[in-house]
């Protein structure tokens, strides 16, 4: 059975961003926290990515969709954390006593 890493590679390298946004989220919903998502997994992939690339095992077109895949799922990610801090802030505001 293939990797949540190899397949995040695969993924990125052949531009599907709803499949690699869905691995992403998922380990988010897994309990991994951004730190994690970004130093041991994506930038991980990518780095591979990087490598294939100096290795001469894809071309540099390869490379730019990956990269241009990355971007896509970071932004997306950016934008749900965002959404669930302003949720999460909407919540405690409910709560909050006032005079």
């Amino acid at each position: 059975m293939i990797g949540s890493l190899e397949r995040l590679t695969e993924l990125l390298l052949s531009g599907n961003q709803d499949e690699a946004w869905n691995i992403v989220w998922k380990k988010r919903q897994q309990g991994f926290d951004t730190f994690y998502i970004f130093q041991q997994f994506i930038s991980v992939s990518m780095a591979q990515i990087g490598m294939m690339w100096e290795e001469d095992e894809i071309s540099v077109a390869d490379e730019h969709l990956a990269t241009t895949t990355c971007d896509y799922v970071l932004s997306r990610y950016q934008l749900c954390i965002r959404q669930e801090v302003i949720k999460n802030e909407k919540k405690r505001s409910v709560f909050v006593y006032r005079k």
